[in-house]
C-alpha cells in the first residue's frame, strides 16, 4: 500500500468515526453571553486572560474588560488622545512587564492598568524602524519574551529596549514589502517561527538570523498540498501543526522528529473540513483540538481518534448561539470560551463529567418525557427509566432509547403514561407501577401485558391505584408500596395481593396508608416511608409494625412525617430523606439497642435543601444525595459536604422522589424535572481552580474611584473626612459559575471578624473616624476552594483640618495662653483683695451700720427681678426645698390614712407661664416696649394670684408660680384664671391702640405620685410643667395643660426615666394630661 492509498483509508476511518460521535453531543452546556449583559459587539474578534484573572474579548466595537459580572467597555474616542485608536480589536497578548498589547485596525494599543490610558504604535513612513503597516490581525509572545507582531502588510518583531521593529521579508515579497495578510504566528520547540499568510501560504524562518529556512514553495513541495490562504495557525502540545484555511479545509503537519530543519511532512488532511473555512484552531487543557467553521465547532480527541460536531440547536438553549465560530480560548480556571459572531458563549468544562439525558429532537436518543420517576436495571447494557409521559428503555452503550407508551385503542400497552415505579424478578420480565392506574407485568420475551387494578368489591385486589414502590417477597412474591393502600404482599402465582393497612386501634399496624418509599434493610425489615404518618418499620414475619413520627420540641426524634427515601448504608446506619427537615441519621448502635435518636442535616449544615428525595451510597461509602436544590456529596465521617447544581451540569436543580439508581458498574443516575443526570462518582471532583480577587471599584458617595491605577508600591487610598459614605467592590475571578462564588472581606483596624457578603459584591462603611485601615477581601469559587491571600489596599482617612496636628498645636498654644492670663489675674486678684481687706479693716467701724443697711439692700436686690418687683429664682432657691420637705412628709402621713391620691392631698404645684408672640413686640417695637408688656404681665399676675402664692419671673417673657393646693382642680382654676386674664387684658405700649397677646401654660403637681412620693424631685416636677407648656404651645397656644399623675399605679421603672421618655410614657398611658378646650 503506498503512502497516498494509505491516507486515503485514513481519511474515511476518521469520516466514519466523526459521524458515529456526532450522534450525542455529550454534556457541553453553553452559557450566552451578549449585549444584553454589556458586552459591547456581539462579533466576537479575539479572547484573553491577564495576568490578574481578568478576562478580555475584542469585538468590532470596542474592547471588553469581563469580571464574570459585568463587562467594562473601552471604545475610540476622537475627542480623546488617549483611547483607543481603533474599536477593531482583532487580537490581544500580554507582555512581560504585564502591559496589554491590542492589534487593531489602526496600529498596535498598549494599555497602562495603572493610567488607564492607551498608547498607540502606527506605522510611521519616515522611519524603517516603525511598524509595517497599521491592519494588525496577529500577536505573538514567544519564548524570549519578544512580540512578533503580524498585519496586512509585514511581519515585525519589537525590541522593547529600542521600541523598534525589525521587519521579515519573504521571497515572494516585491521590493521588500514584507508577508502580505499574516493570519498566524507560532515558534516550534526548536524556536523556528512558523508564520501564516492569508494568500502567500506558509513560511519557516530563523528568528536570529532573520533567514527563510522554508518558502511556502518549499513548504508545498515537501507536504504535496497546503492552502495559501491560511486563516488560522496552531502549534499543539505534540508539535502538530494545525493549518486552517478559508475554503481549503484543514491539513496537520507533524514537526516532531524531524530529520533535518527543511524536513517536512503531511500528517493528515481530514476530508470532512474540504471546501470549510477554518476561523480558528484551539488545544484546551486536556489536549483535545477545538477547530472553529463557519457551520459550527468541531473537538478532536487524538486518543480516541474521534472528532465530535457541536452546533446551534434552535430548541437547545445551551446550544452554541450560532455556528459561525470566530475565536475559542480556554481560561486558568478551565472554562472554555467561543466567540461567535453572534455573542459569546461560555463552557463550564466540568459539567462534562455528567451526563444529561432528556428529550432531545434525535427521536433514537430523545427521553419519552423529561419529568422523571424511576430507574431499574434492564441487563445486558440497558436502564429502564419511568417518566411521567411513558416507559424508556436506554442502551447505555450507543444512547439509543427505546420507548413504551399508553395505546388507549391497545390492551397490550401501558395502561398510563405515568409510570412511578419498577422491578424485575429476572431479564424476561417488568413490574410496572402507575400514578393511578395500578400496577402491570410487561412479559419482555412476547411483548405481552397484564393488569392488576384495585376492585373496591375484592380485597384480594391491590389496595389502591396509586404504586410508588416495588420490592421483592420471599418464595416470588412482591411488596407493593400503594399510596392510599398501604403494604400490599402481592403472589403472581395466585394473582392476589393480601393488604396491610393502618388501623387506627393498633398500635402494630403500619402508621400510614399514603406509602412514598419501601426499602428493605439487611436484616429483612420493610422500613415504610409515608406522607404524614412518618416512618412504620415493618416485620413480614410477624406482620407487626414499630412506628417513628417527628415529636413536637425533641429534636433526636424523626425531624418530619413526610418521607421521601430510605437508605441502609454499608455501616448498617439508616440515612432516611424528608421533607422540610432534610437528611435524618438513625445510628447503627442506636437503631439495633432500639434507641431511634434521629441526627439532622439541614441547611444550617450546608444542605442546600431541606427537601431530599434520593439517598445513594458509592463505593468509597460516600452518599450522594439529591434534593430540590441540586446534588450534595456528603462524607458521614467528617461531615463534609459538596453541592452541584446546574451550573456544573445537572439535569436542574430540581430532582424528583424515587428517581435515583446505582447501576452495576456503579454509576449513580438521578432523575429530575429536566431529564437524567447520569456520572460516575470517581469522576467527579470540585473545582480546585483558587480564584485571584480582585478590587473592582470604590466609591465616594456618587462618586466612581478607578482602582485600576493602584499599583503594588502606592496600593493606597485617602479619603478627607468629608466622605461620610464609601463601598468597595470586588470580584473573584473564577467563571464556571460566578453566581455561586462567595465572599468574605475585613477592615482592619474597623471590623473585629470577616464578614460575609451575601448576594451583594460590596462591602460599603458610613462615618469611618480617622485612621489607617486596610481593607481585605477573599474569595472562593463555586465549589468552596478559597483564596484567603485575597486583595488588599490600604485606606487613609483624613481627619478634618480642627483635628490635624497642626491645629492640636494651635490649640495647645492658646490654652497655655489662657492658662497664663488666667494665672495673671488670679495674682493681680489676690493682691487687690488683699489691699482691699486692709482697707476695710481700717473703716470698719466708721461704716458698720452703712455696710449693714447696705447688705440688706444687695439682699433684696438679689432676690428681685428689678423690672417687674417681683422674686427671681434665687429667691426660689432659697425656699423651695424647705417647702417641699414639708408638704412632702404631710402628704406621706395622709397618705398612711388614704387621705392623698392622684386627685387630693397636700401638694406644692409649679404652674409655668409663657406669653404667646411675646418676640414680635421687641422686634417691631423694640425692647423697651417688650418691658412695658413684662411689667403689666407682673401686675396681672399679682392680681389673678393667691397671696400665698410664691411668682417668680423665670426669665424673658417666663414666669413661674408655685403654691400650696389640697386639690389638683385647684391649679385648673388658677390656670383658666391667668390665661383668660392674659387674653382680655389690653397691653400699653404708647400705641394708639392697645396690644392684645394670649399665653400657654403648663404645670405639674409636687408629689407627683401617691403610688410613688419620693420618685420625683422637685426639679423634675419643674421640668414636667416646662414640657406640659410646650405642649400647650404644640396644641395651638392660648392653652393650658397639666401632666398628672395617673390613677392605675405604674411600674417602678417608668418612674426613674419618666422625665427622659415623656411621649413614650404618656402614649402607654402612666400619666393623665389635662388640658383646656
Amino acid at each position: 500500500m503506498n503512502k497516498k492509498t494509505a491516507i486515503t483509508c485514513f481519511f474515511f476511518l476518521l469520516s466514519f468515526i466523526f459521524s458515529h460521535v456526532y450522534a450525542g453531543q455529550g454534556n457541553i452546556r453553553f452559557q450566552r453571553i451578549a449585549s444584553e449583559q454589556g458586552l459591547s459587539q456581539e462579533t466576537i474578534l479575539s479572547s484573553y486572560q491577564d495576568l490578574d484573572g481578568f478576562m478580555w474579548f475584542g469585538t468590532q466595537a470596542g474592547l471588553n474588560r469581563y469580571d464574570g459580572y459585568q463587562f467594562k467597555v473601552f471604545s475610540h474616542s476622537s475627542r480623546n488622545p488617549n483611547s483607543l485608536s481603533s474599536d477593531w480589536i482583532y487580537t490581544i497578548n500580554e507582555a512581560s512587564d504585564g502591559q496589554l498589547w491590542l492589534g487593531t485596525m489602526d496600529g498596535i494599543n498598549i494599555y497602562d492598568k495603572s493610567t488607564q490610558t492607551f498608547t498607540h504604535i502606527k506605522h510611521d513612513p519616515t522611519l524603517s524602524s516603525s511598524l509595517s503597516q497599521n491592519n494588525v490581525r496577529v500577536l505573538f509572545k514567544d519564548s524570549s519574551n519578544n512580540m512578533w507582531v503580524g498585519t496586512h502588510g509585514g511581519l515585525n518583531r519589537y525590541n522593547s529596549k529600542t521600541g523598534e521593529f525589525s521587519k521579515f521579508y519573504s521571497e515572494a515579497s516585491q521590493n521588500k514589502q514584507g508577508f502580505d495578510k499574516v493570519s498566524g504566528i507560532v515558534e516550534d520547540s526548536k524556536g523556528f517561527i512558523w508564520a501564516s499568510t492569508d494568500g502567500n501560504g506558509l513560511y519557516k524562518l530563523d528568528p536570529s538570523s532573520g533567514e527563510i529556512i522554508l518558502s511556502f514553495a518549499q513548504v508545498k513541495e515537501k507536504v504535496g498540498f497546503v492552502s495559501p490562504n491560511i486563516r488560522s495557525l496552531f502549534l499543539d502540545s505534540k508539535q502538530r501543526l494545525w493549518i486552517g484555511a478559508a475554503g481549503d479545509g484543514l491539513s496537520v503537519i507533524n514537526l516532531q522528529n524531524l530529520s533535518s530543519e527543511k524536513k517536512l511532512e503531511l500528517n493528515w488532511q481530514p476530508e470532512k473540513f474540504a471546501g470549510l473555512v477554518i476561523s480558528h484552531i484551539y488545544e484546551d487543557n486536556v489536549g483535545a483540538i477545538w477547530i472553529g467553521t463557519e457551520v459550527g465547532l468541531y473537538r478532536y480527541d487524538s486518543q480516541a481518534n474521534t472528532f465530535q460536531s457541536i452546533i446551534h440547536e434552535a430548541d437547545n438553549i445551551y446550544s452554541l448561539s450560532t455556528n459561525q465560530i470566530s475565536y475559542l480560548y480556554q481560561d486558568n480556571g478551565g472554562v472554555f470560551w467561543v466567540g461567535t459572531f453572534n455573542g459569546l458563549n461560555k463552557w463550564n468544562t466540568s459539567t462534562a463529567k455528567f451526563d444529561h439525558l432528556r428529550v432531545t429532537s434525535d427521536l433514537t436518543t430523545s427521553l419519552s418525557d423529561n419529568f422523571i420517576h424511576g430507574f431499574y436495571d434492564g441487563g445486558n447494557e440497558h436502564l429502564w427509566i419511568a417518566t411521567f409521559d411513558g416507559l424508556n428503555l436506554l442502551n447505555t452503550n450507543n444512547g439509543e432509547v427505546k420507548k413504551f407508551l399508553h395505546d388507549s385503542s391497545d390492551i397490550n400497552s401501558l395502561r398510563t403514561d405515568k409510570v412511578m415505579a419498577l422491578f424485575a424478578r429476572n431479564p424476561d420480565e417488568l413490574w410496572i407501577g402507575y400514578r393511578d392506574k395500578g400496577l402491570s407485568l410487561l412479559n419482555r420475551k412476547t411483548g405481552q401485558f397484564t393488569h392488576y387494578v384495585n376492585d373496591p368489591n375484592d380485597p384480594t385486589s391491590i389496595g389502591a391505584n396509586g404504586v410508588t414502590s416495588i420490592k421483592q417477597a420471599k418464595d416470588g412474591k412482591l411488596w407493593i408500596g400503594v399510596f392510599g393502600g398501604g403494604i400490599n404482599l402481592f403472589d403472581p402465582a395466585t394473582n392476589e395481593f393480601v393488604r396491610y393497612t393502618h388501623k387506627p386501634d393498633d398500635n402494630q399496624s403500619i402508621s400510614g396508608n399514603r406509602v412514598l418509599s419501601v426499602f428493605e434493610d439487611s436484616v429483612g425489615l420493610l422500613w415504610l416511608g409515608t406522607l404524614g404518618s412518618g416512618i412504620s418499620i415493618f416485620d413480614p414475619t410477624t406482620t407487626n409494625s414499630i412506628r417513628l413520627m417527628n415529636e413536637d420540641n425533641v429534636f433526636s426524634s424523626l425531624g418530619s412525617n413526610v418521607i421521601l427515601a430510605i437508605h441502609e448504608d454499608s455501616k448498617k446506619n439508616i440515612w432516611v430523606g424528608t421533607q422540610g427537615s432534610g437528611l435524618n441519621k438513625l445510628a447503627a448502635e442506636d437503631r439495633f439497642s432500639g434507641n431511634f435518636n434521629f441526627e439532622r442535616i439541614v441547611r444550617e449544615e450546608g444542605l442546600p435543601s431541606n427537601a431530599v428525595y434520593g439517598i445513594v451510597e458509592d463505593s468509597e461509602g460516600f452518599l450522594w444525595i439529591s434534593t430540590n436544590r441540586g446534588i450534595t456529596k456528603y462524607n458521614p465521617d467528617t461531615k463534609q459536604l459538596l453541592n452541584y447544581d446546574s451550573s456544573h451540569g445537572l439535569q436542574g436543580n430540581e430532582f424528583n422522589s424515587g428517581a435515583y439508581y446505582k447501576a452495576k458498574d456503579g454509576k449513580l443516575y438521578f432523575g429530575g424535572t429536566n431529564g437524567v443526570t447520569a456520572f460516575y462518582p470517581e469522576d467527579i471532583s470540585p473545582n480546585s481552580h483558587v480564584p485571584p480577587v480582585v478590587l473592582t471599584k470604590f466609591q465616594k458617595l456618587n462618586e466612581v474611584v478607578s482602582i485600576d491605577s493602584l499599583t503594588p508600591e502606592s496600593n493606597n487610598i485617602q479619603i478627607s473626612h468629608k466622605d461620610y459614605l464609601i463601598a468597595f467592590e470586588f470580584a473573584g475571578l473564577d467563571y464556571a459559575s460566578p453566581s455561586n462564588n462567595r465572599y468574605k472581606y475585613k477592615l482592619e483596624g474597623f471590623d473585629e471578624e470577616w464578614i460575609e457578603a451575601a448576594d451583594v459584591r460590596k462591602a460599603t462603611y458610613t462615618n469611618l473616624p480617622s485612621g489607617n485601615y486596610v481593607f481585605r477581601v477573599k474569595a472562593s469559587n463555586n465549589d468552596g476552594i478559597w483564596n484567603d491571600k485575597g486583595a488588599v489596599v490600604a485606606l487613609t482617612v483624613l481627619p478634618a483640618p480642627w483635628y490635624s496636628w497642626w491645629a492640636y498645636l494651635i490649640y495647645g498654644l492658646i490654652s497655655l495662653a489662657v492658662l497664663y492670663r488666667i494665672y495673671r489675674s488670679c495674682v493681680n486678684k489676690l493682691l487687690e483683695e488683699a489691699n482691699y481687706r486692709k482697707k476695710l479693716e481700717s473703716e470698719v467701724e466708721s461704716r458698720t451700720v452703712e455696710l449693714s443697711s447696705a447688705n440688706e439692700q444687695l439682699l433684696n436686690a438679689s432676690i428681685t427681678d428689678q423690672l417687674t418687683g417681683l422674686n427671681n429664682r434665687r429667691y426660689l432657691n432659697s425656699i423651695v426645698e424647705q417647702r417641699c420637705s414639708a408638704v412632702l412628709r404631710e402628704f406621706e402621713r395622709e397618705a398612711k390614712t388614704g387621705k392623698s391620691n392622684s386627685e387630693s392631698g397636700p401638694r406644692l404645684f409649679f404652674l409655668m407661664f409663657d406669653l404667646d408672640g411675646f418676640k414680635p413686640i421687641n422686634d417691631a417695637y423694640g425692647h423697651g416696649s417688650g418691658d412695658k408688656v413684662i411689667v403689666q404681665v407682673g401686675e396681672v399676675l399679682k392680681s389673678v394670684c393667691r397671696k400665698s402664692d410664691t411668682v417668680i419671673r423665670w426669665g424673658g417673657d417666663e414666669f413661674l408660680v408655685m403654691g400650696r393646693v389640697e386639690e389638683s382642680t385647684e391649679v385648673e382654676i388658677l390656670a383658666e384664671r391667668l390665661r383668660s386674664k392674659i387674653a382680655a387684658n389690653g397691653f400699653d405700649i404708647d400705641l394708639k391702640q392697645k396690644m392684645y397677646l394670649s399665653c400657654s401654660i403648663g404645670y405639674s403637681l409636687f408629689p407627683f405620685s401617691h403610688h410613688y412620693p419620693n420618685a420625683l424631685s422637685w426639679e423634675q416636677v419643674h421640668l414636667l410643667a416646662d414640657k406640659a407648656l410646650y405642649k400647650s404651645k404644640g396644641a395651638g397656644r392660648n392653652k393650658w395643660t397639666g401632666i398628672l399623675q395617673s390613677v392605675q399605679k405604674p411600674p417602678a421603672n417608668v418612674m426613674g426615666t419618666l422625665t427622659q421618655n415623656i411621649e413614650k410614657v404618656i402614649k402607654d398611658g402612666h400619666v393623665t394630661i389635662k388640658q383646656n378646650t
